[in-house]
């Protein structure tokens, strides 16, 4: 089998989908009806979930540095009740995703076989 080389413009859109979907969620944060304390505690956790990734952590790594968000969130003075319970639902909603993505949809994905079609 001969391997077929991609233009380099195939992976230009790679970088711009990226770069819209970190703009979306800015904008989402931006647009929530939550006090600006709530919304730089969100913002602070997907640029942690994002340094993660591009890291490539493991679970383990990710879960602590979740669960350490989650004790500033609660020594955070300048969250009101309702806003630190919006940050710990995202929090949590976060870690429980990269546990089920990293732990029960990736190994399911690698043990298919694979298909060569020709």
């Amino acid at each position: 089998m001969e391997r077929i080389a991609m233009p380099l413009s195939f992976f230009s859109t790679v970088n711009q989908t990226v770069r819209q979907s970190n703009e979306s969620i800015q904008t989402l944060i931006a647009n929530c009806p939550y006090e600006e304390p709530v919304k730089a505690a969100l913002d602070s956790l997907v640029q942690l979930i994002k340094r993660l990734s591009d890291r490539d952590s493991p679970y383990p790594v990710i879960k602590a540095m979740i669960v350490n968000f989650e004790r500033r969130v609660m020594q955070n003075n300048l969250l009101s009740p309702e806003g630190r319970e919006i940050a710990l639902k995202a929090a949590s909603v976060a870690r429980y995703s990269i546990y089920y993505w990293m732990n029960t949809l990736q190994p399911r994905l690698r043990r298919r076989p694979l298909s060569l079609k020709t």
